[in-house]
């Protein structure tokens, strides 16, 4: 399939260090199409637990910026 648009939800950010398969999968679907990935940026313990880690802190941004 080429030309077609994509969107895919996932569970895991996208800027984690391992793997996923619904990351790798829309990484392989780009290759030939236009795909939107998607997921929620930070939950809540997540906030709390790895506050001083930079995807959080990133995560974090993301969020102020879209409520304010």
């Amino acid at each position: 399939m080429k030309g077609k648009d994509f969107i895919f939800t996932g569970l895991q950010p996208w800027d984690i260090p391992i793997g996923s398969n619904a990351i790798d999968i829309a990484r392989e679907v780009s290759k030939d199409n236009r795909v939107l990935y998607f997921n929620t940026p930070l939950d809540f313990i997540e906030s709390f637990r790895n506050k001083p880690k930079p995807e959080t802190k990133q995560r974090l941004e993301v969020i102020k910026k879209k409520v304010l």
